[in-house]
């Protein structure tokens, strides 16, 4: 099964670009078949659906002005990593 470091990588990779293959350059990427990151994703988003992570980890916004707040923070985030990088 999909164990280590390197398979949370193909899954992010994946959730990241919708891409099981990946462009010349990503040589991590290269030697594993498009078979191996399917049944990758699928063991990583069964793990990440499970009650304990989902109830701990996750929380979605309840109503707009949680959205609009979370919204404006990832704005404030990306603007201030721009004007001073």
């Amino acid at each position: 099964g999909c164990v280590g470091c390197v398979w949370v990588f193909f899954a992010l990779h994946f959730f990241d670009t919708g891409l099981y293959q990946s462009p010349v350059g990503y040589n991590i990427f290269n030697a594993v078949s498009q078979l191996s990151v399917s049944r990758c994703v699928k063991e990583i988003i069964n793990a990440l659906s499970q009650p304990e992570v989902m109830n701990t980890w996750v929380k979605f916004p309840a109503n707009i002005q949680e959205l609009n707040h979370i919204g404006d923070e990832q704005y404030k985030h990306f603007i201030l990593n721009i004007k001073y990088s």
